[in-house]
């Protein structure tokens, strides 16, 4: 198929192309084979690499219907890859494997492509077929793109260059972004939030009290913001509690925030503040004042090291290379995903969100998620338990505004933790550390 008929998305375009390409798909014996023994074959097209994705063609005249359910299911996986899913890229090169990376020299005879995805896809193509300089070039390609050197050079940029003229001003219906005052207050006022329990201040504006949370901050309506930059410097990373939820009934609150960065119990999080948390509520509601329920989810569900590492033990798990080593996978299988570590984190996330749901809608107690950098798992519970308690979270325009107002707004570093710019780091504690405030600053810039 040529390249400008691949249907493409505003703002994309075709950098390279691999013709006579085979996309390499095996199968064991109870897909495809009818229990008479695995196998495998090579389906012949063409290999795309645009600024969004890559996409393979396969041609017209194979007869695709006639290659199999379980073979047609594998193909289609192949067939338009956005370039953020591409984890890594391997060569196999005289049947050695070897990780390409930016600014990688590339030998002369390059026989296969092995492409891991996010999403435990394994998608491995040969180029012995097709020319020299295509398969030059579609490699070339594809770390260029996976790899981008900076953040101006993601597809995001591309297509909203193209789509900025024809792109309608927003309205009510479209989803807020929380970087200014008035979608703040669309949803306070949402959740029935009074302006004597909540306010919403401008003292970060220009970052001066965190500088990886957004300007503006939601805090108790009778704190003022002149001591707002005390409550911050008693928490890692000045991540002082700001709210992100209240009950529209009781309007007892959830609050997120950084570990405190003093031992002293009496000292952090300041105690005068949190009173006022616990007393931002509607007081039509005769509940009885208990205090603010603070839940450390580094103690609880570990850090991002932990998790990062249980999803690779997962990972390997999950992405056998052969039918062979499927077979040695499988029979190791239940005590391979418990000891890999990943059931348990998902576990005791959503064990954490559902206690953060009972305090909140049962017990009718605030909540304060303290996490030591404040922006990584703490996104994960305070969703799940948003998405539990409110039901328009659970709408496509309300989980929007959940991804925007939990996740962009309050600073996770999607640029580094999702290696948007960067190759992934090495899995050691200090390679997850936070980043400087330049990156936090530019995505809310952008």
């Amino acid at each position: 198929m040529a390249a400008n008929s691949i249907a493409k998305l505003p703002g994309e375009l075709v950098v390279a192309e691999a013709h006579r390409t085979q996309c390499l798909i095996q199968y064991t014996e109870n897909q495809e084979s009818g229990g008479k023994g695995g196998g495998g074959t090579a389906v012949s097209g063409t290999l795309s690499c645009t600024n969004y994705c890559f996409h393979f063609e396969p041609d017209a005249a194979q007869g695709l219907a006639r290659l199999g359910q379980y073979i047609s299911s594998q193909l289609a996986g192949s067939r338009r890859v956005p370039l953020g899913c591409v984890r890594e890229i391997y060569m196999i090169v005289g049947g050695r494997k070897k990780i390409l990376e930016g600014h990688a020299t590339l030998p002369r005879k390059i026989s296969e492509i092995e492409i891991i995805c996010v999403d435990l896809r394994r998608l491995v193509f040969s180029v012995k077929q097709c020319p020299k300089n295509e398969a030059s070039s579609i490699l070339n390609a594809l770390v260029r793109h996976t790899n981008p050197s900076s953040l101006s050079l993601l597809f995001a940029f591309d297509f909203a260059r193209a789509t900025r003229q024809r792109r309608p001003s927003q309205t009510n219906d479209s989803a807020p972004l929380f970087l200014g005052v008035r979608d703040w207050q669309r949803e306070l006022t949402r959740l029935g939030v009074a302006g004597d329990q909540w306010r919403i201040s401008d003292s970060n504006k220009e970052f001066l009290i965190c500088d990886s949370l957004c300007p503006f901050l939601v805090v108790p309506a009778n704190s003022r913001d002149n001591t707002l930059d005390y409550v911050a410097s008693l928490h890692h990373g000045n991540r002082l509690p700001v709210w992100c939820w209240s009950h529209p009934n009781t309007g007892v609150s959830l609050t997120r925030g950084g570990a405190p960065s003093i031992d002293d119990p009496s000292e952090a999080p300041d105690p005068s503040y949190m009173y006022a948390v616990s007393m931002a509520r509607n007081i039509g509601h005769q509940i009885e004042n208990k205090g603010t329920a603070t839940l450390d989810i580094t103690r609880t569900c570990g850090t991002v090291w932990d998790l990062r590492s249980a999803f690779s033990n997962m990972r390997d798990l999950s992405m056998p290379g052969s039918p062979q080593e499927l077979a040695g996978l499988d029979r190791k299988w239940l005590t391979g995903m418990e000891s890999a570590g990943w059931l348990p984190m998902v576990r005791n996330c959503l064990r954490l969100a559902k206690t953060v749901s009972q305090n909140l809608c049962i017990d009718h107690r605030p909540v304060f998620l303290q996490e030591e950098g404040g922006r990584d798992l703490s996104c994960v519970v305070s969703s799940l338990a948003q998405l539990m308690m409110d039901p328009h979270y659970r709408s496509i325009s309300g989980f929007q505004a959940l991804v925007q107002k939990d996740w962009v707004a309050m600073g996770h570093p999607f640029s580094t933790r999702h290696h948007l710019i960067t190759k992934p780091p090495s899995l050691s504690p200090d390679s997850v550390t936070d980043e400087p405030s330049v990156e936090v600053n530019s995505q809310h810039e952008t």
